[in-house]
């Protein structure tokens, strides 16, 4: 009989990991466990932005075909988590790849077969892929970006372009330009001199010899803690084959140059075009609750063995002071809350796929969880001293992390008051629902009837 510190832990692991831990978590752990994943000190952020792109293609490697991942949504959401854990910036370089850019033109492309060598491109990661939305004067409300793919009829080509300083796109990863990379970008499509919304557009950004012609970029500076190459992108009449648009159900250039579309709403169309930003936004959710247990951990360890000064003894565990255990005891019971309220999200992206109720409890679970682990990995900082300090214990790189995390993909504040707006005015009808975990528990509604 297994002793009941192996039954304990097994248990652990299964809550933890919502039952997955063996056929969806066991080999991603190993693979973080590669040299390549050890820590480097002194490197410069251009050099650390290489090691994670390096690192990111080991995981990919390892990891299995690129579509067999984005058809198993805990597999993609595994993903987000382990890699971080060990290297912050393989987050969103990752994410970007699988989920935002070969996750858009596989989903809006359904059916055709004239963009198999661009997918294969990217389903290798022979070229690095990224998703192009924000631009300088545009962040919450992108449906008004500025940047253009006109139609040329004559050509049958789009000629993708930048008309002013507000329409760069902001923050891509464009800083290190000797890589290879494709870019799904968001631009405003015009036929016939007539504005037909935003739409995605396959752009060819660079490749091993630098930027391509009428692609310009200026790398940002530097962000500590996060090594990304971020940049400011513009376009100065890049051309694009017809086949480069990435109409899906949101609509299609005919022939004869005119536009035909189901949807006649242009913001219907919009969001359509950007579904992968939910499961996206889980990913960042799952990968700071991953970051927090991690802390937790290195933070209790550390407690455990750092001695102090007591009235007649000189080492006293620093867990022993109630002030220890009331700060890292709660911040464990944030861990284990956040942890649970994101496998049961999960679960019920898995159920349901992309849907308004689905929609807003990932919003919330982005928002409560990130803010959430933004205290609680500042607790563990403080409460391991200055080797909380340290890149090589982790814990202040997380921090960078959570930053992150708050403002990508939606920021916390205005995706709050969305999703709060939208419930109020369209309350969902029924609850939604927690599957049974296990076989043990009952279900029970996440949100209010």
């Amino acid at each position: 009989m297994p002793s009941s510190t192996s039954e304990d832990r097994d248990e652990l692991i299964r809550l933890v990991f919502d039952g997955t831990f063996d056929n969806v978590h066991a080999d991603l752990r190993d693979t973080v466990s590669d040299p390549l994943f050890a820590p480097r000190s002194g490197l410069d952020a251009t050099q650390q932005g290489r090691l994670a792109y390096d690192r990111s293609r080991l995981v990919h490697a390892r990891t299995g075909p690129a579509q067999k991942v984005l058809d198993d949504p805990l597999r993609l959401f595994a993903l987000s988590e382990w890699p971080s854990l060990m290297d912050t910036t393989t987050l969103p370089l990752l994410m970007s790849h699988y989920n935002l850019c070969l996750g858009t033109l596989l989903h809006h492309s359904a059916g055709r077969d004239d963009l198999d060598d661009i997918i294969e491109e990217l389903a290798t990661m022979r070229s690095v892929g990224m998703l192009m939305v924000t631009e300088l004067g545009f962040g919450n409300n992108a449906a008004a970006m500025r940047t253009r793919a006109v139609y040329d009829p004559l050509a049958d080509e789009f000629v993708l372009s930048t008309p002013d300083p507000q329409a760069q796109k902001f923050m891509p990863y464009t800083g290190i330009q000797d890589i290879p990379k494709i870019a799904v970008v968001m631009a405003r499509l015009v036929v016939q001199d007539t504005d037909r919304g935003i739409f995605p557009f396959i752009v060819r950004i660079c490749d091993a010899e630098g930027l391509l012609p009428g692609v310009r970029a200026t790398a940002l500076p530097d962000k500590p803690g996060l090594a990304l190459d971020n940049g400011v992108t513009w376009f100065d009449g890049v051309r694009l084959p017809r086949r480069n648009l990435l109409g899906g159900a949101m609509g299609r250039l005919m022939p004869d140059g005119t536009f035909e579309s189901t949807i006649p709403s242009r913001r219907r169309r919009f969001l359509t075009s950007l579904e992968r930003v939910q499961p996206g936004r889980l990913c960042l959710a799952s990968a700071l609750v991953a970051a927090g247990r991690a802390s937790l951990y290195i933070a209790l360890r550390y407690a455990r063995q750092r001695k102090t000064f007591a009235p007649g003894e000189s080492d006293v565990p620093v867990i022993a002071y109630r002030s220890q255990q009331t700060a890292l005891f709660r911040a464990l019971a944030d861990v284990y809350a956040m942890t649970f309220l994101v496998n049961s999200t999960k679960r019920a992206f898995v159920r349901t796929g992309v849907s308004d109720d689905t929609n807003h409890l990932i919003s919330l679970t982005k928002v409560v969880s990130s803010w959430s682990m933004t205290d609680v990995l500042t607790t563990c900082r403080e409460r391991t001293g200055a080797q909380g300090m340290f890149s090589a214990n982790r814990i202040a790189d997380y921090i960078a992390m959570a930053q992150g995390v708050v403002t990508a993909e939606g920021d916390n504040l205005p995706l709050l008051a969305k999703a709060g707006n939208e419930l109020l005015a369209h309350p969902p009808r029924h609850g939604h629902r927690h599957p049974r975990a296990a076989g043990k528990e009952p279900d029970r509604p996440l949100l209010p009837p």
